[in-house]
C-alpha cells in the first residue's frame, strides 16, 4: 500500500531544499570502493559547501584533488535539478570535457542517478501504486544515448568535447 501523505511530504521536502542535499542524501546511492557496493550517498562537508556554492552562484570554479567525489556530487546535484525542474522552464545542461569520454562519464553518472529516483517523483503516468503495473508505465527518457539525455519534462543534458575529437 502506498502512503500518499508520505510521498507528498517527501516531495515538498525535496522541492523546498534548493541545495538538493536532502534529496541526494535520501534518494541517491553511490558506489563505496571500500565496501564494494552501493551505499546511501552521504555528502562530506566540503561537498555540501560546493553544492551551496553552485546553488548560489552562476559561475563556480573549484580546485580539487583527484578522488574528492566532486564529479559524483555534481552529477547528483544536476540529477536533482532536472528531476524537480518546472516543465514550463526545463533545464538544459551542457557537459564539456577535455575529451568526449570524460563528458560521457558524467552523463552516464547522471543517467544512473535518474534511474534511482523513485517513480512517484515523475507523476501518475510514470508511477502506479500497484507494483505489478510498473512495467506498463512510461519511460522517463525521450532520448537516451551516449551524448544526450532528454527527459519527458523537457530537460536535456548534452555531453561534448572541448577538443577536436
Amino acid at each position: 500500500m502506498v502512503d500518499f501523505s508520505f510521498i507528498s511530504e517527501e516531495y515538498i521536502k525535496c522541492v523546498s531544499d534548493k541545495s538538493r542535499i536532502y534529496m541526494i542524501e535520501n534518494y541517491l546511492k553511490t558506489f563505496d570502493l571500500q565496501k564494494g557496493k552501493d551505499v546511501q550517498f552521504k555528502l562530506f562537508p566540503r561537498q555540501k559547501d560546493l553544492i551551496c556554492d553552485i546553488r548560489d552562484n552562476r559561475r563556480v570554479i573549484t580546485l580539487k584533488p583527484r578522488q574528492a567525489g566532486i564529479t559524483t556530487t555534481v552529477a547528483a546535484f544536476i540529477t536533482c535539478q532536472i528531476v524537480l525542474a518546472n516543465p514550463d522552464s526545463p533545464e538544459t545542461v551542457l557537459i564539456v570535457g577535455r575529451d568526449l569520454k570524460l563528458s560521457q562519464n558524467l552523463l552516464d553518472k547522471i543517467e544512473k542517478f535518474l534511474r534511482q529516483i523513485p517513480r512517484w517523483f515523475w507523476g501518475d503516468d510514470y508511477f502506479s501504486p500497484d507494483p505489478k503495473n510498473q512495467k506498463n508505465k512510461k519511460d522517463i527518457f525521450v532520448t537516451h544515448n551516449k551524448q544526450m539525455l532528454e527527459l519527458f519534462n523537457g530537460c536535456k543534458v548534452y555531453a561534448v568535447s572541448s577538443g577536436p575529437n
